[in-house]
């Protein structure tokens, strides 16, 4: 997408690429640059051409990328101690998702299905 802001900070970005359509999005960026709000997104043209604009929401999102801890509580009332370490790639994959990867452990509390801390590790 390629796109500009006004001296009133009203954003607009287009996109090709959408079914034959041009994507347009247009806004009113945040002072902090973080979000954008008042959002419509429409397509122009193509076989997904919208007869009207649609509302939008857009966010800026922190990168997870860190140490968790916390815990949970089963039925019985123990504490199952819960932490994990994450870590978040700065840059996107092909689909444009910020891929997450990381390890953790549940466990070592009272519950007696988690004795021990239990590794967990997954790559998404």
């Amino acid at each position: 997408m390629t796109g500009s802001a006004d001296a009133q900070n009203r954003v607009t970005l287009m996109g090709t690429g959408v079914a034959g359509g041009t994507l347009v999005l247009t806004g009113v960026l945040a002072a902090d640059g973080k979000s954008i709000s008042n959002t419509t997104y429409t397509v122009n043209g193509g076989s997904c051409a919208f007869v009207k604009p649609a509302d939008a929401t857009s966010q800026a999102y922190a990168d997870i990328s860190g140490t968790y801890t916390g815990s949970f509580t089963d039925p019985d009332g123990d504490v199952i101690p819960v932490s994990a370490s994450l870590t978040q790639n700065t840059t996107p994959d092909v689909n444009g998702n910020f891929q997450m990867s990381g390890t953790g452990t549940f466990g070592g509390g009272n519950n007696p299905c988690f004795v021990s801390p239990t590794p967990v590790h997954r790559r998404r």
